[in-house]
């Protein structure tokens, strides 16, 4: 199975001025901070998996494991020896939720004791650019905390 991704982060706000003599065009579009990178197995970074889906959490958690996740068609995803190079999380519940390095077995995604809510209707994506640890034994959980059964859409590209 080939895996590629394209990873876009933008936001093009746009200025109408008033005013502005002699200006046949008043409006001005902030383009300029836009991403867009392109990654495959053959990129720099790599990616070599995906796990993408929609995760209820149980009893208001969830917890994320590299080694044992599964992905498209219920397919194990054993990610041991990869690195996250790319994290996206929606949160489609009504309550703020929150990501952090898991209490056993913790995934250092931002070195040691990270946590990040995301916001109700509110996302979190993270380009790592290679610069996360190899999943492995000790090295491999993500916590997830929220209320009852809500929900997140979760993407991650590892490799």
């Amino acid at each position: 199975m080939a895996v590629d991704a394209t990873i876009v982060f933008t936001a093009t706000p746009q200025e109408t001025l008033t005013g502005a003599d002699g200006a046949t065009s008043p409006q001005i579009s902030f383009d300029a901070f836009n991403t867009q990178v392109r990654l495959s197995a053959t990129s720099t970074p790599p990616i070599t998996k995906v796990i993408c889906k929609t995760i209820s959490l149980t009893a208001g958690a969830y917890t994320i494991d590299l080694t044992t996740e599964t992905g498209t068609n219920g397919v194990a995803i054993a990610a041991t020896g990869l690195k996250v190079q790319f994290i996206r999380v929606k949160n489609l519940g009504a309550n703020t939720m929150t990501f952090s390095e898991g209490a056993s077995n913790g995934y250092a995604l931002r070195g040691s004791s990270w946590t990040q809510p995301v916001y109700t209707g509110g996302s979190w994506m993270e380009f790592f650019n290679d610069a996360t640890p190899d999943v492995a034994s000790g090295d491999r959980t993500i916590a997830v905390a929220g209320t009852t059964t809500q929900q997140f859409q979760l993407t991650i590209l590892l490799g």
